[in-house]
């Protein structure tokens, strides 16, 4: 988690290193925190291929479910 934050200081806009962050989040069960970094990824998605985006979303979408 300290490697993405630290790419992410150095770029804040690359989205890939926000959704590889999200993706971390979720599996070590921080679903807040990986919802806010997969739309922070979503909202940079120029730089994310678009199966990374697709997961964002659909990932968005079941985080939100829990709540």
């Amino acid at each position: 988690l300290q490697s993405y934050d630290r790419a992410i200081s150095l770029n804040p806009n690359f989205a890939p290193t926000h959704y590889y962050r999200a993706t971390l989040l979720e599996a070590q069960g921080r679903p807040d925190d990986a919802l806010a970094a997969f739309e922070k990824a979503v909202a940079l998605a120029q730089s994310l291929k678009p199966e990374q985006f697709k997961t964002c979303r659909e990932r968005i979408q079941a985080l939100q479910s829990r709540k």
